[in-house]
């Protein structure tokens, strides 16, 4: 029989106080066959009668915890969804208060099993009875708002049903707080604790004591190397590395037919969006170029940029980011989204010892801003290079602070399309720097409770898709 390959399990539901066995019976709408689960508290067996098609199989992950309380996880085939809204029920028999049920499973625009709707609930900070700031739809805006009081004891409550639940708190000893989507389970007090529980679960976030994220579940789409994450726990973000080399020019075609929405927050929080490629040597700076949109002000301006990082410096130093640098003006939509739409080429090249180029064109409406033969006396020929491209949408504040991913912005429908790297600055031909190819060594989709990838066409016909979203389960 062929192996099937299972997505990470999600965390569904939790039946509490369990003797004996008890028949559980799972389906969806939609379907009328259903999965009948029957499971045996005092052997921690389970029996499945699967009557769903090929097409809707998934498995049922019961994790017997303690002798009376038990997980329900669900796994769907890697290669396929399913569809419909999860119900859980044992003909009438289990009492109500026996099964606490997260609100069934919902993506963005279908129900499948990637995802699980936060409900109709709120979070409040508080420093015992009394509320710092006022509730909110976000856990992290409000993990912020009682890590930022002055209050030592500040802790959060998630509010749902009319019942009030810790979901964090402040403390003077190592915790590690363990959530898949906004979902609170437990925390670990060793950071090697969290991140292997991090690893294992989907959707998941580790937030620490202090109030800070330490881990977000990362999707590698192309080999496993946590060293290249390079803004790890600053929202969501995809990458692409190629292995260090002789190539000496990345070119990339954005579909631009993209929506951003900016800044329509329940924090007051703007989100900064970015399309890019870049380099970086053995030593010497960090090299970007591409388009961004900023979250702040009025304007629905898409600028091209060029930028680079000193060396040991986590800030980037900018330049040429002038308002004449507009290469893709959008239109504001009727729900607040700004809708842009063309076709640009993003290009990097190192064209001698020296000197680098970045040439941002939208072909749609042949404009083209180039910054030729930057001046960076660490770019050397003879070193070999390591290549990337991007794609981030950062949900960032003025100050430091804990990334609100919850904020309600999100760039949908980014499309990178024949992605090449050249064997020099002037060649014309170049190879497919997709993730499937051969010069591709590192490809991960950061934070997956807030973004998803998608791939379609090989070579250079290969055509990515990401969409990043901070409005997940709220309504």
């Amino acid at each position: 029989m062929e192996t099937k390959l299972y997505n990470l399990p999600i965390r569904v539901a939790k039946l509490r106080n369990i003797s004996g066995s008890l028949d559980l019976f799972v389906s969806f709408d939609g379907e009328i066959a259903e999965t009948q689960i029957r499971i045996d508290v005092a052997t921690e067996k389970t029996s499945i009668s699967c009557e769903l098609s090929e097409e809707q199989i998934f498995a049922i992950l019961p994790d017997f915890g303690s002798a009376s309380d038990i997980d329900i996880s669900i796994m769907g085939l890697e290669e396929k969804k399913l569809t419909g809204k999860l119900h859980f029920s044992d003909s009438g028999e289990m009492p109500p208060s026996t099964l606490t049920y997260i609100e069934g499973l919902e993506s963005r625009g279908s129900f499948d099993i990637c995802a699980v709707k936060s409900g109709n609930q709120l979070f409040q900070a508080k420093s015992g009875s009394i509320n710092i700031g006022s509730s909110t739809k976000s856990l992290f805006q409000a993990i912020e708002n009682a890590r930022d009081s002055s209050y030592t004891n500040a802790s959060v409550y998630k509010i749902q049903s009319g019942t009030s639940t810790l979901v964090w708190a402040k403390s003077t000893t190592p915790r590690f707080y363990q959530y898949q989507f906004d979902q609170y389970y437990s925390y670990s007090t060793t950071s090697a604790a969290a991140e292997s529980w991090c690893n294992n679960y989907n959707y998941s976030h580790i937030i620490n004591e202090a109030g800070f994220p330490v881990f977000e579940y990362c999707q590698y789409i192309k080999g496993s190397n946590a060293g290249t994450l390079v803004e790890q726990n600053v929202g969501g973000y995809y990458y692409n590395f190629s292995s260090f080399g002789n190539y000496r020019k990345i070119s990339t075609t954005v579909d631009i037919n993209i929506t951003i929405k900016k800044n329509t927050s329940t924090a007051t929080q703007h989100s900064n969006s970015w399309i890019f490629v870049g380099f970086k040597q053995p030593t010497g700076y960090t090299h970007e170029a591409g388009v961004r949109f900023l979250g702040t002000g009025t304007g629905l301006q898409m600028l091209a940029y060029y930028t680079y990082f000193q060396p040991g410096s986590t800030t980037p130093t900018y330049a040429g980011l002038t308002s004449s640098d507009v290469v893709a003006t959008g239109t504001l939509q009727s729900d607040g989204s700004i809708k842009f739409t063309g076709t640009i080429k993003i290009t990097l090249s190192i064209p001698s010892n020296g000197h680098l180029t970045a040439v941002i064109e939208n072909t749609s409406t042949s404009t083209t801003k180039t910054y030729s033969n930057i001046a960076d006396s660490s770019v050397n020929t003879s070193y070999t290079v390591r290549w990337f491209n991007g794609v981030s949408l950062v949900p960032q504040k003025a100050t430091a602070s804990l990334c609100d991913m919850r904020n309600c912005a999100s760039m949908a429908n980014v499309k990178l399309k024949n992605t090449q790297l050249y064997s020099s600055a002037t060649a014309t031909s170049g190879s497919s720097f997709a993730p499937a190819g051969s010069l591709s060594q590192y490809a991960f989709l950061y934070n997956t409770d807030c973004a998803d990838y998608s791939t379609s066409g090989t070579g250079t016909n290969t055509v990515e898709t990401i969409n990043i979203f901070y409005d997940r389960g709220i309504t």
